[in-house]
């Protein structure tokens, strides 16, 4: 199954959507644990990255990794509550980095001239997301949502990193996907993608 990866690596990628291909070790047995990075992919792409890999004589545990961005959110029931920020200047990313010496996440914010920091320990990925969320509290934003899940690639160099924030009130599902220099600074990127995302949800709607 090694000899073939290159091959298989060709096939993957003609498949609809796949953009990128990554591989994870290949167990004694031919399993491989495959990533796909995919734009608009088919439904059925992981069905039929897996029919692909048995052709090569082995299985494989596939992952989608989906770019594609996410369908518009369906209207509330209720009548929109207006956003926590004014104005339409963005929050920014100053600095996001971890400590490899205690594992803390640090990451600095500004908006609107004022800065805030948030930290938290928790992991490469998901503590730089929650410490972004820290430093937009620190901002006085509020906001009615937790983190609900942080993702990435597996088997990729400094992969695409996906932030799903969830709403507290109707379990909306807000998205953010976003690729940095490195992990912490893609984890912080993608929070604030999944923000930007539901400060739109919440805003006003012109009449």
């Amino acid at each position: 199954m090694h000899e073939d990866l290159a091959e298989l690596e060709l096939e993957l990628r003609l498949l609809p959507g796949v953009v990128d291909v990554g591989f994870g070790p290949v167990e004694p047995t031919g399993h491989v644990p495959i990533s796909l990075v995919a734009l608009e992919p088919e439904a059925d792409l992981d069905r039929a990255a897996t029919r692909v890999t048995r052709t090569f004589g082995g299985s494989a545990t596939v992952e989608v990794l989906d770019l594609s961005p996410p369908e518009p959110a369906a209207p509330a029931p209720s009548p929109p509550r207006p956003g926590p920020l004014v104005g339409d200047e963005r929050v920014a990313l100053v600095e996001s980095g971890v400590d490899q010496r205690n594992g803390e996440a640090r990451v600095v914010l500004s908006w609107l001239g004022r800065s805030a920091t948030g930290s938290a320990v928790a992991g490469s990925l998901i503590g730089p997301a929650k410490a972004t969320l820290a430093a937009l509290e620190g901002l006085g934003v509020v906001l009615d949502a937790a983190l609900a899940s942080v993702s990435s690639g597996q088997g990729l160099q400094n992969p695409p990193i996906r932030v799903i924030l969830r709403s507290a009130h109707d379990d909306t599902e807000f998205v953010g996907i976003a690729q940095g220099c490195s992990e912490p600074e893609s984890a912080s990127r993608a929070t604030l993608a999944a923000f930007n995302r539901y400060i739109g949800s919440q805003s006003p709607v012109s009449s």
